[in-house]
């Protein structure tokens, strides 16, 4: 009977031992930490401003190089125009 009080002294024990780290470690060891962190008003933001990004249109024109090529398909060697294109300074 002795010993069963005794291990459930020692349980209770740990367990008060358990809450208290976890208390400090969540900083709500201090006197009216819970009622802090209930309190949304009193929460505060941690977001990062974003930079700012200025964006100066300039102008661009596409040019484009047509010339026709040879392709290989299954009813033999065929003809087709072919486009490259690319942005440069207007």
């Amino acid at each position: 009977m002795a010993r069963g009080r005794i291990l459930t002294a020692m349980a209770v024990l740990a367990a008060a031992m358990i809450a208290g780290s976890h208390a400090a470690a969540f900083g709500l060891d201090r006197p009216g930490a819970a009622a802090e962190s209930q309190d949304i008003s009193a929460q505060r933001s941690w977001r990062r401003a974003r930079p700012a990004i200025r964006v100066y249109p300039r102008p661009l024109t596409r040019e484009c190089r047509v010339r026709y090529v040879r392709e290989w398909r299954v009813s033999g060697p065929v003809i087709v125009p072919a486009m490259r294109c690319w942005w440069a300074p207007g």
